[in-house]
């Protein structure tokens, strides 16, 4: 396979899951619900290993782990929530920088 049509079809792919996602948003799904599909499309369509979703929290001025796939239950309950700031994903949440990892 050449590389453009590898990219095409990671395009192809990616936009195939953006419109699935799309509709499980305009359904009855509740908020979790439709993060943690959302989350476990996205790794399918990257290859990963693991993934996480955080919310952030602005009352609190907090992180909060709200879907993950992949990660031991240690990792992620140390991550549950982290406070603006102190890690990465806080680093770029707090600069509103986009961050890929």
């Amino acid at each position: 396979m050449t590389q453009s049509m590898a990219t095409e079809n990671a395009v192809t792919g990616g936009q195939g899951t953006l419109y699935e996602v799309g509709q499980r948003v305009s359904g009855t799904a509740g908020l979790r619900e439709v993060l943690e599909e959302t989350l476990r499309r996205v790794i399918d369509l990257l290859h990963a290993d693991a993934g996480a979703i955080f919310v952030v929290e602005e009352s609190a001025r907090e992180l909060v782990l709200s879907a993950s796939l992949g990660l031991s239950e240690r990792f992620a309950a140390q991550e549950a929530r982290l406070p603006i700031g102190t890690c990465m994903c806080g680093l770029s949440v707090e600069g509103a920088d986009t961050l890929y990892v």
